[in-house]
């Protein structure tokens, strides 16, 4: 989530027959969304080729209170192509509700667009400089395991201060600014290859 690609989505609401739909019309509303979504992108830096844009509508059955989201190609925008658009939705439809209506009418509820950057290049192993852990151990402290073993003396390490490859026998403490880890007795830590904390309990 965290290093998710930079996005926009935007909702044009309207409700319409399929029947009476103009593709001229919803192009237009597609493309104003598009170049809203382009724009915000070219301020975060992201280079027009690296964008992906989905199209979407909202559609459903004349009657119903719901509607079922709809992914749209560029092909049945360009070719105008109504029976390919009623044939999306029922797809949708029949694989969330087990059926489709045929004598039914359909109806547009709202057009969406999703503009999409590359996604971001991660290099998990990149941990910075860690000091080692000669210097790690910061301390002890009295904590509680339950009525089985009471209050037990154990080692504090600096989080910060432990490097991959690192293994602990419980029980142990690891500091950290956001948080603090327990290790109880009998189970056992290690500092993997992107010095993510990696416990097994007993």
């Amino acid at each position: 989530f965290l290093v998710s690609p930079t996005a926009f989505t935007f909702v044009r609401g309207g409700v319409m027959l399929l029947d009476d739909l103009q593709f001229d019309h919803a192009r237009g509303i597609l493309d104003q969304m598009e170049q809203e979504g382009e724009t915000l992108l070219d301020k975060s830096g992201t280079p027009r080729d690296a964008v992906r844009v989905d199209y979407f509508a909202a559609m459903r059955y004349v009657g119903q209170g719901y509607h079922v989201e709809t992914p749209i190609s560029p092909a049945i925008l360009e070719n105008k192509d109504r029976r390919g658009l009623r044939a999306a939705f029922e797809a949708n439809y029949k694989a969330r509700f087990g059926r489709i209506e045929p004598a039914m009418q359909v109806e547009i509820v709202s057009w969406k667009v999703t503009v999409t950057g590359p996604k971001p290049v991660v290099d998990l192993a990149a941990v910075g400089v860690i000091t080692g852990s000669a210097t790690a151990r910061k301390g002890e402290r009295r904590v509680y395991f339950g009525p089985g073993a009471g209050f037990v003396t154990v080692p504090v390490y600096d989080r910060y201060r432990l490097k991959p490859g690192d293994s602990f026998d419980g029980p142990a403490v690891f500091e950290e600014r956001e948080s603090t880890a327990v290790v109880p007795p009998g189970g056992r830590a290690r500092i993997d290859d992107a010095h993510n904390l990696v416990v097994h309990l007993p």
